[in-house]
């Protein structure tokens, strides 16, 4: 992938989630920014994936639109990152993710990223119900992952 069809992923993400905030009112797009911080290192697929993770499960862009864009290979790591209505995390969505190599990594980046944000949840229920599924997930990716996988998106934040 050519830096030009990275920059054209930022930018798309961009237009999707513009207006979109988290639920501590930041704009959602630092999170999506943050998760591709962590997977640039593993390489411009991962990176894409990693700025396209949420488009489809936040937005209204579809897998075909991504597809269109940039190819089948990131379509099939952003459909493997993309929850569905009625799925459960650990029963239907994690499979999904772990069955793909590009969402693997991508997904541990993520759930980095959320853990690392869940001191600012006020609700003492939903954040160790959040600290409790986030560090779960880690383990689960851990466990497949090879470690040296893991030590390049830890050592992005330290």
């Amino acid at each position: 992938m050519s830096i030009k069809t990275i920059t054209r992923a930022y930018v798309f993400a961009a237009e999707r989630h513009e207006g979109q905030a988290d639920e501590g009112g930041v704009p959602y797009l630092w999170h999506v920014l943050d998760v591709a911080r962590r997977a640039r290192p593993l390489g411009a697929d991962y990176e894409i994936v990693a700025v396209l993770h949420d488009t489809v499960e936040k937005t209204d862009t579809s897998l075909d639109e991504i597809e269109a864009a940039f190819g089948k290979t990131i379509r099939d790591g952003v459909d493997a990152m993309s929850k569905r209505d009625g799925d459960d995390f650990f029963a239907d969505y994690m499979p999904r993710v772990l069955a793909n190599d590009l969402a693997r990594a991508v997904k541990y980046c993520d759930a980095s990223d959320n853990l690392s944000g869940v001191d600012a949840i006020p609700d003492p229920e939903t954040r160790a119900r959040k600290e409790a599924k986030y560090r779960k997930a880690l383990v689960m990716l851990e466990e497949v992952l090879p470690p040296e996988t893991v030590e390049t998106i830890r050592s992005v934040y330290g």
